[in-house]
C-alpha cells in the first residue's frame, strides 16, 4: 500500500489501521470528518507531512510512532486537540518544528521522545500536564519556551536527554 485516499464521510481511522505498511504518501490530509484517530493507526509508516482536521480531539497513543520520514505536522486553526497521547510521535526521527494547539491541556508520557530532529518546542499555557520523559532524548531541542511562565520548572525533567540550553 503506497498511497491512500479517503473518502469526506469517514468518522475514524481504527487502532493499527495502516500501522507498518508502506504507506509512502508525501502528505496525509485527514477529511474534516475524522472524529478518531486509533492507536498506532500510521505508525512505521513512510509519511512525511500530516494535516490533522480541525475536530480531532485526541491524538491516540503512538498514533504516528515510528513514522521515520515524518518532517512536518499542521493542525488547522482553532483545533479541538486536546491531548497529544503516549508516544504519539515518539521516534519520528526527522520531524524538527511543531506547532502544538492552545487548545491542548495534556501532552502524555514519551510523546515526543526520540523525536531526535526536533529543535524547539513552545508549550501553550492551556497545557496543564506533560507526562513522563514526553520530550526525552530529543537530541537537537535546544528551546522550549513555555506560554505560562510560572509554572514551567514543574516540567523540566521531563526534557532529559535533550541538550536543552533555553527554557523560558
Amino acid at each position: 500500500l503506497k498511497t491512500v485516499s479517503f473518502d469526506e464521510k469517514l468518522s475514524a481511522i481504527d487502532k493499527y489501521a495502516f500501522y507498518g505498511c508502506d504507506l509512502s504518501t508525501y502528505a496525509l490530509s485527514l477529511p474534516s470528518s475524522v472524529e478518531n484517530l486509533g492507536a498506532y493507526a500510521f505508525a512505521k509508516t513512510k509519511v512525511e507531512m500530516v494535516q490533522i482536521n480541525k475536530i480531532i480531539e485526541e491524538i491516540a497513543q503512538g498514533t504516528f510512532y515510528g513514522c521515520r520520514e515524518l518532517v512536518e505536522v499542521y493542525f488547522a486553526n482553532d483545533s479541538a486537540l486536546t491531548c497529544i497521547g503516549d508516544y504519539a510521535f515518539a521516534s519520528s526521527e526527522k520531524l524538527n518544528e511543531i506547532s502544538i494547539p492552545d487548545s491542548v491541556t495534556k501532552i502524555d508520557a514519551n510523546a515526543f521522545r526520540y523525536c531526535t530532529a526536533l529543535q524547539e518546542i513552545e508549550i501553550p499555557a492551556s497545557v496543564e500536564c506533560i507526562g513522563e520523559y514526553a520530550f526525552s532524548d530529543c537530541a537537537s531541542l535546544s528551546s522550549v519556551y513555555f506560554q505560562d511562565t510560572e509554572n514551567w520548572s514543574a516540567y523540566i525533567n521531563e526534557f532529559s536527554y535533550s541538550e536543552l540550553n533555553n527554557a523560558t
